[in-house]
């Protein structure tokens, strides 16, 4: 209404519309292809929405099911390994070691439960504000986010999905590649990607081609300088970066499937594995008390 340009009064309100969304907008208005370029950003809306849905996925049932094996542990020590502590007591039974250490855990977490949660969450609090305010400490969280088993290469398809399919868009939108890169950097997500990204545009800057750029950088595997060499050769980059959006999204959907079957049975086995230690480290001393019964 004020006469400015969709993308100038979009830049006003950076906590809503990214450096992205602004880039692409206004190379729709110069380009005058502006209808076309908010239908792709609406499809890259929903893609990164999946994609976002498959990430929480990774992460979500892992917690579920180890908050659900941390309170059954809770409980017992809590409330069955008391009792039967009195009773071993009472008993004046000799206890084996491991009696001894789920008797000693039962009774520092019911003396000092309070301590252990305010603990926990100080330490939650300290990591949290140090990833926000500290770049290293940020770089390494982000550094273990991709090394973690299972959940890392997850993680780094993700980024490397959606990296693909917003350079895609802005080079098919007409942005100059060491603009795009530089557009990309700030919504990567990740600081080690983020600074990947910046060595490639620093030596895009400096004569190289884009494959080789990428090449360069080990950060990115070989499927995406491929395909970059492909789209170079061929004059279709946006093609060939689509073509990388596809493929890491595709192998995101199914390694999330191939991780929950992994992690459900680990998760069961896990669980059972403490519920057998407890229940060895209880039914020797009961079984001798009931041994030393007169009949």
């Amino acid at each position: 209404e004020g006469g400015r340009n969709l993308s100038d009064a979009a830049e006003d309100y950076p906590q809503v519309f990214d450096t992205v969304f602004c880039a692409l907008l206004r190379a729709g208005e110069t380009s005058g292809q502006l209808p076309r370029v908010l239908r792709e950003i609406m499809e890259s809306i929903k893609r990164e929405d999946e994609l976002a849905a498959f990430g929480r996925r990774v992460v979500i049932y892992p917690i579920i099911v180890s908050t659900i094996i941390l309170a059954a542990l809770a409980v017992a020590l809590l409330f069955l390994v008391p009792q039967l502590g009195s009773l071993f007591r009472l008993a004046g039974q000799t206890l084996p070691l491991q009696t001894r250490l789920l008797i000693g855990a039962s009774e520092l977490l019911a003396d000092w439960w309070w301590l252990l949660l305010l603990i926990l969450a100080a330490t939650a609090t300290g990591l949290r504000l140090a990833i926000r305010r500290s770049p290293s400490a940020r770089r390494n969280w982000d550094g273990l986010m991709l090394a973690l088993p299972l959940i890392g290469p997850i993680r780094s398809k993700i980024i490397l999905a959606r990296f693909a399919g917003l350079f895609s868009m802005m080079y098919g939108a007409g942005i100059p590649i060491v603009n795009a890169l530089k557009s990309a950097e700030t919504v990567a997500g990740n600081t080690l990607v983020a600074d990947a990204l910046s060595r490639v545009r620093d030596r895009i800057a400096e004569g190289h081609s884009v494959s080789s750029a990428f090449a360069a950088t080990p950060l990115f595997p070989p499927l995406v300088v491929r395909m970059l060499r492909v789209g170079e050769n061929t004059g279709a980059l946006d093609t060939a970066l689509a073509n990388v959006n596809y493929f890491y999204d595709r192998d995101v959907r199914e390694a999330v499937d191939r991780l929950q079957a992994i992690i459900e049975p680990l998760l069961m086995i896990v669980l059972g594995a403490i519920l057998l230690g407890i229940m060895m480290a209880v039914l020797g001393p009961v079984y001798d008390i009931i041994t030393r019964l007169p009949i």
